[in-house]
């Protein structure tokens, strides 16, 4: 007999959750239906309030759609801050400072004047020590790039390899972004930020429901009348994991990422402004590799 099997929801981004919880709900057409109701076209099934065979999975279902709804209006609100869109744009601006100062030292290493060289080393071994910040979440690459700064600007005989310049364009690039950043987190970012998290652990624990009730009754009933929707839902799971072990190979990867490879503004989640950037690395997933950047999750997988 089939199964849904577990699945972290948690490590997709708000739009990947969404569009997750969209195909699920598209998939209730193949669910046992109740032969008394009469037959519609499919786009009207979909969207129509579902009866189906079993009143314990109709309940379930109706409690994951009115969850998803929830989850769905906060993301919209979210999308609707007028703050974001600069955000955003301030955010490019400190990943190609950080970029291209990079990529000015990676050449000031081969100077020809051995002097020149050996500083520039210095400079090299404090950006790999801080690592790629512009494959983080914003929060981390905040932290990231305040540690970077305070490195650079303790590092002896920098002018030796002019790099004042690179230095005053990454600190004011990040500097304008904490600024944008504050500003949302006092008007009403932090509010939104809360009502998404506490909507989508709604509609992720809806969903855990949803499978367990699914899985039960194929077992119980025996039957094949779920192979359908499992097979479907199923893909999409194997999909959004190959996904998400791709971002994360590539996040690992983090000092030789091209900036082509920088992932959409879905997979670095705007999130409020540190209280205090750390040095100290926190605590991950045993599953992950190091350098990934996903929130650590301490809630259980889907089952």
């Amino acid at each position: 007999m089939k199964e849904i099997p577990a699945f972290n929801i948690a490590r997709l981004s708000h739009e990947e959750a969404v569009e997750f919880f969209d195909h699920t709900q598209h998939n209730f057409q193949y669910l046992p239906q109740n032969s008394s109701e009469p037959d519609l076209p499919e786009v009207q099934s979909v969207l129509r309030a579902l009866s189906l065979k079993s009143a314990r999975l109709q309940k379930v279902v109706d409690k994951f759609n009115e969850a998803v709804a929830a989850f769905d209006a906060v993301v919209k609100l979210a999308r609707k801050n007028p703050l974001t869109e600069k955000l955003l744009a301030a955010d490019e601006d400190r990943d190609k400072a950080w970029t291209s100062s990079n990529a000015y030292i990676n050449a000031m290493v081969n100077h020809p004047d051995p002097e020149v060289a050996a500083v520039a080393k210095i400079a090299r071994d404090l950006f790999d020590k801080n690592g790629n910040p512009t494959q983080l979440a914003q929060t981390k690459e905040s932290g990231t790039l305040h540690n970077l700064l305070q490195d650079i600007e303790a590092m002896e005989s920098r002018e030796t390899i002019d790099f004042d310049p690179w230095y005053n364009w990454i600190k004011t690039t990040h500097e304008a972004f904490q600024a944008l950043l504050h500003e949302r987190s006092h008007a009403d970012g932090a509010k939104t930020k809360g009502q998404s998290r506490e909507t989508r652990d709604a509609a992720e624990d809806a969903y855990r429901e949803l499978v367990k009730v699914i899985n039960s009754l194929v077992v119980a009933e025996e039957t094949d009348e779920y192979d359908e929707f499992i097979d479907t839902t199923n893909a999409e799971i194997d999909r959004l994991s190959a996904l998400i072990k791709s971002r994360e190979t590539r996040r690992s990867n983090k000092g030789t990422t091209t900036p082509d490879e920088k992932p959409s503004e879905d997979d670095k989640p705007t999130t409020d402004e540190p209280e205090e950037p750390s040095t100290e690395e926190p605590d991950t997933p045993t599953t992950e590799q190091p350098g990934t950047t996903e929130e650590p999750d301490d809630r259980p997988v889907v089952q």
